[in-house]
């Protein structure tokens, strides 16, 4: 956070809603935010695209987020983004507990 800001990293207990992506249970939610400056309008619409050129990678923060909520949602969970003015960026991890 080049600008400066706050990073805070939160775990609880969580339960997850049945979609068609996951099913109904217990969950660990992991929240991590950060109050610095919002993300753009176009780099949001690009934070989980997939690249088609792993050498574009540096060009693209987005793509470690496509492999995480791959991976996230291979495990029976979903990954939310949110960058709410005035209060930051928000990621949200949600996996079911074992």
């Amino acid at each position: 956070m080049p600008t400066g800001g706050a990073l805070t990293i939160q775990a609880r207990n969580a339960r997850l809603a049945d979609t068609p992506t996951h099913h109904p249970g217990d969950a660990v939610l992991l929240e991590i935010s950060g109050t610095s400056s919002r993300i753009s309008n176009q780099a949001q619409q690009q934070l989980f695209a997939a690249l088609a050129n792993p050498s574009m990678a540096a060009d693209a923060p987005g793509i470690s987020l496509n492999y995480c909520r791959r991976t996230i949602q291979l495990h029976g969970g979903p990954l939310q983004f949110a960058d709410t003015v005035g209060q930051g960026i928000t990621l949200r991890i949600t996996l079911p507990r074992a």
